[in-house]
């Protein structure tokens, strides 16, 4: 299990790394994307280590220096059935879009126009 934490710490350090060393190429929107993303990311990352790796590794270790478990022996099996819809709320919440998608919040209306050689062209985001 020590093996997979560190591998999984090894990437996201690599993955942070190489976001910080593309972010001057990107846009302001793409580079807000990729932060809400990354932190998404590591959220969907920590949740099931502590929902699930942590219980049934606590229920391993802990007999072992003759602690009793008693009820907590049936965190892992609850958590099992936690863990599906709070994966899913991570996403819904940590993603702006999504965010307000969810809870209802239009984005202020953005108009842009232009006029080139007398032809008006005018961009709106549809309501």
């Amino acid at each position: 299990m020590g093996l997979f934490i560190n591998i999984i710490l090894f990437c996201g350090y690599k993955t942070y790394r190489k976001m910080e060393s593309v972010e001057i190429t990107m846009s302001l929107k793409t580079e807000e994307l990729n932060n809400q993303l990354f932190r998404t990311l590591i959220f969907q990352t920590l949740v099931p280590m502590l929902t699930m790796f942590t219980p049934v590794a606590l229920l391993v270790i802990l007999p072992m220096f003759s602690i009793n478990v008693g009820t907590f022996a049936n965190a892992p099996s609850l958590n099992a059935g936690i863990y599906p819809a709070l994966d899913a709320t991570i996403a819904i919440f940590m993603i702006r879009d999504f965010r307000e998608t969810v809870i209802c919040c239009r984005p202020a209306k953005i108009t842009a126009s232009t006029s080139t050689s007398g032809v008006r062209y005018s961009i709106s985001p549809d309501s």
